[in-house]
């Protein structure tokens, strides 16, 4: 498979923490309150839950990647079923990748509105990240996962020591009743929250970037993982400082619970760290959106580079993010959009997966 014009190799470590930041971003925003308010105090479960459900749809992305040498889903589907198939599912992924980056964007801008720029337009917030997202897109995938390994250390560092002391001082009491709503209603809201992981759907478009086939296993293996740990232990925490049903009405969870860290006279006020942790995740995770969706846009038109389509679809997510009129109308319709978007992002490697499996046979030549 030939690879787009400057595109290197990504490695195992690098790719695996950017697959993950992606991933993470929104467990920044309200997401840990939603899940408390479907699931209860079983909300920890649900994120293990989903990861379960996701676990097979991986392993279809994997096998075809496998089969095919790591080519893209979307060349394969051009294989399958043509051109203009491969044009229109590129078309479609970019749609949805824009309009998924321009909703975090504008929840990203609330936040930090929010915390720590109160008296600035929303727009000045929007755009500037926008232009740093352009920044770190636009030298591709190696460099952008190469800056995430170098900034990760210390935001996970920051991020798990704050979980810690905020769970140190909560109280376990606060979980039960132990599984929430029941046992069906906590399975079923971890398969309708399958949209947590859907981030993942970036290993679709960037299997030609991994040298050897075992690597992009562990990285999609160990990002899902990962994830689901850091979501679990989320609501586990959360649950533990604000006793049901008060934990559905916290608005940004995280900073929330990060402001009720206070070990007396030796250490207060730990929010502003957090802070500079959740930026540092969203803004790579933002960055990541950009370079999807101008990757699938061209692999979809089979185009040699993706950069002349990345400011301009940049601008396009800049549009999206002004459409909510308010920051709950922006945080219920990305809610939605988590629901629908698994959808094509996983409905697609199933489909391909079958198709490669019962119907796909290699040419003669080939074999």
């Amino acid at each position: 498979m030939k690879q787009f014009k400057q595109e290197g190799y990504v490695g195992g470590i690098e790719s695996f923490v950017l697959v993950s930041m992606y991933i993470l971003v929104k467990l920044f925003f309200h997401i840990p309150r939603e899940l408390s308010a479907e699931a209860g105090t079983a909300s920890w479960m649900v994120p293990i839950i989903a990861c379960i459900t996701v676990i097979p749809i991986f392993l279809c992305i994997e096998r075809v990647a496998n089969r095919f040498s790591r080519a893209s889903l979307l060349s394969i589907s051009g294989l399958f079923w043509g051109r203009y198939v491969q044009w229109f599912l590129g078309l479609l992924l970019t749609l949805l990748l824009i309009v998924h980056s321009g909703y975090q964007m504008r929840i990203f801008a609330e936040f930090i509105i929010m915390t720590l720029l109160p008296s600035t337009s929303i727009a000045t917030i929007i755009i500037s990240s926008t232009v740093l997202c352009i920044f770190l897109a636009y030298n591709g995938l190696e460099n952008l996962s190469r800056t995430a390994w170098l900034l990760f250390p210390l935001a996970i560092f920051v991020f798990l020591v704050s979980i810690f002391l905020i769970g140190f001082q909560g109280h376990l009491y606060y979980l039960s009743p132990w599984l929430g709503y029941g046992e069906l209603a906590t399975i079923e809201t971890g398969i309708r929250f399958m949209g947590l992981y859907k981030e993942m759907m970036l290993l679709m478009l960037i299997a030609p970037l991994f040298r050897k086939q075992k690597v992009f296993r562990r990285v999609g293996f160990g990002s899902l993982l990962f994830s689901a740990s850091l979501f679990t232990i989320v609501q586990i925490v959360l649950h533990l400082n604000f006793p049901f049903p008060g934990a559905k009405e916290v608005g940004f969870p995280l900073y929330q619970l990060a402001r009720l860290i206070n070990l007396q006279f030796i250490l207060q006020r730990l929010e502003p760290f957090m802070v500079f942790a959740w930026s540092t995740v969203s803004t790579v995770g933002i960055a990541v959106g950009f370079y999807a969706s101008a990757l699938a846009a061209t692999q979809g038109s089979r185009a040699p580079d993706y950069r002349p389509f990345l400011v301009p679809l940049a601008l396009l997510a800049v549009m999206v993010a002004f459409i909510p009129e308010s920051s709950i109308e922006a945080v219920n319709t990305y809610t939605t959009l988590m629901m629908l978007f698994p959808i094509v992002f996983y409905g697609l490697p199933v489909i391909t997966w079958m198709w490669m499996t019962f119907f796909y046979r290699e040419p003669e030549e080939t074999k």
